[in-house]
């Protein structure tokens, strides 16, 4: 059968996942976007608190990661999807009401614990629903969410900025979780995927070795697989790169003389530049070997990065037209690496063990987050935002290059070696 980047909708119990995301995604990048413009044009922060806001979104995923998977793999995914949604709606209310800076990062790295439950649940959820012919273009369409949000959600809060305070924008962050968590409720309830998938009667979490063991077994998993290893690893990597100067993107908006609306109006380019990406995905399908697209998307992102260093150092002028392209194009690049390492995980992990795998997988990339953004902020305290975006932009084209050189030498390696066993 014919599939296009909407056929999972067909499937009633994805569009009832598929609903609740994009409620919730947009409702976080309206969130993000308020906390962002909060620390650096309400309080008039530096680098250093807006990389300790980095920093909360990150660590919880470390820490908690991949204990939220064995949850993910041994509690219904449903329940645990709507408790998130709850639990995080009153969480970012409380934001309203957050006097100081700590009291908000404090606030954020609470949310970020159950975003680290809720992520395992749907895409253990996702592959449980979802035929294997449709699952690219499922994390396509699920990406596709995220980038539509970043599309609308940083312009809808600068309009709410420029009309209110960020905290409009939290009270209306909290609303969309419980839209979501009243989309989940269409969901059938889903079946254990370890019962399923391996036969087991069902169990009980009140053995803390069982516990134990499976979060051994998730672990297990991905280090004796080559191509997991090489997923996370690389998209780590990527993101580690990503997250150096993603912090302080506001401050070289600054430094070009953007307004904060403008800085708005850059993210929703990002957002664009991704769902064109996830729409050249799902019409790509599977004629390009996905490895090679990461590497070569990692590679052009570079470039795109190394132009913003040289842009913030002064010797491109802030042209408002030339920089929404070049923003726009790195959306693209960014959407391709993600959904390609959606897929790929998906395809390459079986049910039961969905859930861990995706937190650990979560947890490593996370961990490279943690500690890019104060790395990122040293760095720029030394020599400059431009500086960062420079070193940042070399780095990915000297990973994604370095990769596809070591990947075209494996294929060279092993064709020969075909070549001399058909010959012997």
């Amino acid at each position: 059968m014919k599939t296009n980047l909407f056929s999972p909708l067909k499937n009633k119990q994805f569009r009832a996942l598929f609903s609740a995301q994009v409620v919730s995604d947009l409702g976080t990048l309206f969130d993000l976007t308020a906390l962002f413009a909060l620390f650096a044009y309400h309080w008039e922060l530096g680098p250093y608190y807006l990389a300790l806001l980095s920093i909360a979104f990150g660590l919880p995923w470390v820490l908690f990661g991949p204990v939220a998977g064995v949850f993910a793999d041994r509690l219904p995914q449903k329940l645990v999807m709507i408790t998130s949604d709850l639990i995080r709606a009153l969480v970012v209310f409380c934001l309203v009401f957050a006097p100081n800076a700590y009291v908000v990062i404090i606030l954020v790295a609470i949310k970020g614990f159950f975003n680290a439950l809720f992520d395992p649940a749907k895409q253990s959820a996702i592959k449980q629903i979802v035929p294997d012919d449709m699952l690219l273009q499922a994390n396509a369409l699920s990406q596709l969410s995220l980038n539509l949000s970043r599309v609308l959600g940083p312009s809808l809060g600068a309009i709410v900025l420029a009309i209110s305070t960020p905290q409009t924008a939290f009270v209306l962050d909290s609303i969309t979780f419980l839209l979501s968590a009243v989309f989940l409720l269409k969901l059938p309830k889903m079946r254990h995927s370890r019962v399923e998938e391996k036969g087991h009667e069902k169990q009980t979490m009140n053995s803390l070795q069982t516990f134990i063991n499976e979060l051994k077994e998730g672990l297990q998993y991905v280090v004796t697989n080559k191509l997991l290893i090489f997923l996370i690893s690389f998209n780590g990597a990527v993101f580690f790169i990503i997250f150096l100067f993603d912090s302080i993107g506001v401050l070289l908006a600054k430094s070009f003389g953007f307004s904060e609306s403008i800085y708005a109006i850059f993210s929703s380019v990002i957002g664009l530049g991704s769902i064109i990406g996830s729409i050249i995905i799902s019409r790509l399908g599977k004629r390009i070997n996905e490895k090679v697209l990461m590497c070569s998307s990692a590679v052009l992102l570079g470039v795109l990065i190394t132009l913003n260093g040289v842009g913030g150092i002064g010797y491109i002028p802030p042209s408002l037209l030339f920089w929404l392209l070049i923003w726009l194009m790195i959306g693209i690049c960014v959407a391709v690496i993600t959904i390609c390492y959606g897929y790929l995980l998906q395809k390459t992990t079986p049910q039961h063990v969905m859930g861990r795998v995706s937190s650990i997988g979560n947890a490593i990339i996370n961990a490279f987050i943690v500690i890019s953004p104060a790395l990122g902020a040293l760095i720029a305290s030394i020599i400059g935002v431009g500086g960062v975006f420079l070193i940042a932009g070399i780095a990915m084209i000297l990973l994604g290059g370095i990769v596809s050189f070591s990947m075209r030498g494996q294929q060279t390696t092993s064709i020969s070696a075909s070549r001399t066993k058909a010959h012997s």
